[in-house]
């Protein structure tokens, strides 16, 4: 690893996820592809923009079976509740909610 931060070019990519899982083949794709273990670590991102995105691509994402079921392998629904806990942002909150009722 070289001395810059891995993380760095993951942040902007969660609105990029986010634009592309809106129709139902970018959903799947973003399933095929793995993005959801990369949004759930995101949500924990210090940015609430990127954890707002974050929460939003999960959302659009869990509307296919497919997309809910590994989302729930990952771990979103436990990390969205700490976020939804902790977050007292309305974009986060907001976005964090609509996620977990997908997720139901």
């Amino acid at each position: 690893s070289s001395g810059i931060n891995a993380e760095w070019p993951l942040r902007p990519g969660a609105r990029d996820i986010m634009d592309i899982s809106f129709p139902l083949e970018g959903k799947k794709k973003a399933v095929k592809v793995r993005c959801i273990p990369v949004l759930v670590k995101l949500l924990a991102d210090p940015n609430f923009h990127v954890r707002a995105q974050s929460a939003g691509a999960l959302m659009s994402i869990a509307i296919t079976t497919e997309g809910k079921q590994e989302s729930i392998r990952e771990g979103a629904v436990e990390a969205l509740i700490a976020l939804l806990q902790a977050d007292e942002t309305t974009d986060v909150r907001l976005n964090v909610i609509k996620a977990i009722t997908m997720l139901a």
